[in-house]
């Protein structure tokens, strides 16, 4: 219940399972990790930083836990010393569904997930994800939001998050692989296909866009997404559960070489990558 709980968000009710979890005489370690992560998403970050200790005290196992404790020491500092920032609902375009991985253009250009017309007598699907643009206010609010229409947002499936170069003329579209090579496995006896993640890159020819896969895609052993650029655009990172990382999902990066192909991607090191997931890399050109 408590894990079921933490995968639908619902971290209150995550944490309250946890916590009686945990106090189980035949409770092992292990469920003190993910008690410690409800506790951080619920804001409780001195109790979730004395769980982690009192994991790693019993298993010797920095490795799963050490960056988490660093980010419960960061949390607290901000939350001891905040800044005047104000954080606004963009009302007027989020919905009940996901919206994410916004970034500007002329326009608002984001991630989000379509509501699909339910048919009668069909089973509850959840909507795909498609790229999104909406208009940006004077007072920096987002409105009118509209279903991107142009090529790289027909993707069968998942479509985003995207990033365009400095000059627009070349994009950077993760999707969920539509093809027939997906990775396969077997679990209690059932062939299990997944849809691994890759990077298309678009660059604008006139009025069309031309379409090429990024030369590191892998859809039948791993996937690779999330695409960010270095300031001087020389540098490709971008999120894969490539072989030889240190978690799930590592960020990993490929440089530009002399004949315009990208090169063998490496990985960002242990001081960014940890044995959990991470996503979304940013460059910050400050």
């Amino acid at each position: 219940l408590a894990s079921c709980h933490a995968k639908m968000s619902n971290y209150l009710e995550a944490e309250n399972y946890y916590a009686e979890l945990v106090n189980l005489p035949e409770s092992t370690p292990k469920n003190l990790v993910p008690y410690g992560e409800a506790l951080k998403s619920n804001s409780h970050f001195a109790q979730a930083k004395e769980v982690f200790k009192s994991y790693l005290a019993k298993t010797g196992d920095s490795a799963s836990v050490y960056n988490k404790l660093l980010g419960c020491d960061s949390a607290l500092i901000w939350m001891g010393n905040p800044t005047s920032h104000k954080i606004f609902n963009q009302n007027l375009i989020n919905t009940n569904n996901s919206e994410f991985g916004a970034y500007r253009d002329k326009n608002q250009v984001y991630v989000g997930e379509q509501v699909l017309p339910k048919k009668p007598n069909q089973p509850l699907v959840k909507p795909f994800l498609s790229i999104y643009n909406a208009e940006v206010h004077s007072n920096q609010s987002l409105k009118k939001p509209t279903l991107n229409t142009s090529i790289y947002n027909k993707n069968e499936y998942n479509t985003g998050p995207l990033l365009s170069n400095k000059a627009g003329n070349k994009l950077y579209v993760t999707i969920t692989y539509d093809g027939h090579k997906g990775e396969t496995s077997v679990e209690d006896n059932f062939k299990l296909k997944t849809k691994n993640l890759e990077l298309l890159m678009f660059e604008k020819n006139g009025t069309k866009w031309n379409e090429t896969p990024f030369i590191h895609n892998n859809v039948k052993n791993y996937s690779v997404g999330h695409a960010a650029l270095s300031d001087d655009e020389q540098t490709l990172y971008f999120v894969s559960d490539m072989p030889n990382g240190y978690g799930g999902t590592d960020i990993w990066y490929s440089q530009m070489q002399g004949d315009g192909i990208w090169g063998q991607p490496i990985n960002a090191g242990g001081n960014i990558n940890s044995t959990s997931d991470e996503m979304f890399p940013t460059i910050n050109s400050t």
